[in-house]
């Protein structure tokens, strides 16, 4: 079932509104230990910035592979809505909820209701971008929407926006720079060879979710060369 295309001026309501839930939640949100030196990943501005660039490649992807847009790009914008709100561990489910909540609230710029339908489609995509599904859901049974966000959310995280957010966090930490490029290998490049390793395995991509993936890897891995080059000159 595909649904009428979302109107850009419901797009732009949308987005401010998640940009305004963030906000409004760092401001009383406390994480835990383990992860509140993770700055600039902890901030409204750094999650807000990843949101936008999942609804760019969402749009992509769907550009190539298919898949209802409507529910890709309003599920790319409500996907990480409950960062401030949850533990990490939940916020797939508890983001689906808060996207379920404030459609079924609402109207549309052309006064219409969002139907259940589309609503409960939003829900199930974003809710299986971060879930404890078995792995032969994601081999069998996810829709393509549920894949290409997930792609999407996990392209962001590679490329030069990985490498640069976590020498920031290295920075934050006072890390010297050869920590700072093992953390790169690890949770940058290490995070897109673990995933590309379980397609297949564990999940499924679509063709240019893959082409995505091992491009933005590749980037990431030469300028981690690059950073590694000029620190040997240093130490």
């Amino acid at each position: 079932m595909s649904f009428d295309a979302v109107a850009d001026r419901d797009l732009l309501l949308f987005t401010e509104h998640v940009r305004q839930a963030m906000f409004d939640g760092a401001k009383t949100h406390k994480w835990p230990d383990e992860v509140a030196d993770l700055w600039p990943n902890v901030t409204p501005e750094y999650r807000f910035q990843h949101t936008l660039h999942v609804r760019r490649f969402v749009e992509r992807l769907q550009g190539e592979e298919g898949g209802d847009l409507a529910v890709l790009q309003t599920s790319a914008i409500f996907h990480d809505i409950s960062h401030f709100y949850c533990s990490y561990d939940v916020h797939g489910r508890v983001s689906a909820e808060m996207a379920r909540d404030y459609l079924g609230g609402r109207r549309d710029s052309s006064g219409r209701s969002f139907s259940p339908e589309f609503i409960d489609r939003v829900f199930l995509t974003i809710d299986d971008h971060a879930s404890d599904k078995p792995d032969t859901y994601y081999l069998e049974e996810a829709p393509l929407e549920s894949m290409i966000l997930i792609e999407a959310d996990l392209a962001d995280k590679l490329g030069v926006s990985g490498v640069v957010t976590h020498l920031l966090i290295s920075g934050y930490n006072h890390r010297l720079w050869q920590a700072a490029t093992e953390a790169l290998e690890r949770h940058v490049v290490g995070r897109g060879e673990r995933a590309l390793a379980r397609d297949g395995q564990r999940l499924r991509f679509t063709p240019a979710g893959r082409r995505l993936i091992e491009q933005r890897l590749d980037r990431a891995k030469l300028l981690l060369q690059e950073i590694r080059e000029d620190i040997a000159c240093v130490f």
